[in-house]
C-alpha cells in the first residue's frame, strides 16, 4: 500500500526536525557518525513502534521501498530524533501511541484528529409531512 504524499506543512516539518539531527549529530564524539549527506539523504519514519530489534512506521523517501509501511533492520545506534539500522539511517517522526491508547479512542466515540462519530449535539432537522416519504 502506498502512502499519501506529505504536504508541504509536513515537508517542512521534516527538515527542520533534519536539521535538529544535524545538529545534535554534531555534538557527538563518536569514531563514526552520519555524514551530512547521509542525514539529507535519510528517509522519515513516523508514527512508529518497537517490534523486536526494530521499527515498524509509516516510512517516506526510502532509498529501495519509496513511500510504504516499513519495518527496518535491527537498530544499530539512535538518538533524539535519529535512529540507525543495520544499513539505514532514519529521521524519526512521533511514537506510535501505546494499544491502549488507541483502544481508549476507539471505545470513547473518536476517530482521526479527535472528531466525533456522531454528533448527538447537532440540531436534528424537522421531517415536513409531505417529504417524509417518497418512493
Amino acid at each position: 500500500m502506498r502512502l499519501r504524499d506529505l504536504t508541504p506543512n509536513e515537508r517542512a516539518a521534516v527538515e527542520e526536525r533534519r536539521q535538529a539531527v544535524r545538529e545534535e549529530l554534531a555534538r557527538i564524539d563518536a569514531p563514526w557518525k552520519p555524514t551530512p549527506e547521509q542525514v539529507d539523504a535519510a528517509p522519515f519514519l513516523d508514527d512508529f513502534e518497537v517490534r523486536h530489534d526494530g521499527l515498524f512506521g509509516l516510512c517516506w523517501g526510502h532509498p529501495w521501498q519509496g513511500n510504504v509501511f516499513l519495518t527496518t533492520t535491527p537498530i544499530v545506534h539512535s538518538g533524539e530524533g535519529w535512529a540507525l539500522s543495520e544499513n539505514t539511517l532514519f529521521i524519526l517522526g512521533g511514537a506510535r501511541p501505546a494499544a491502549e491508547e488507541r483502544l481508549d479512542k476507539v471505545l470513547s466515540g473518536r476517530r482521526g484528529r479527535g472528531r466525533p462519530i456522531v454528533d448527538f449535539n447537532a440540531p436534528v432537522p424537522e421531517a415536513d409531512a409531505d417529504e417524509a416519504f417518497k418512493p
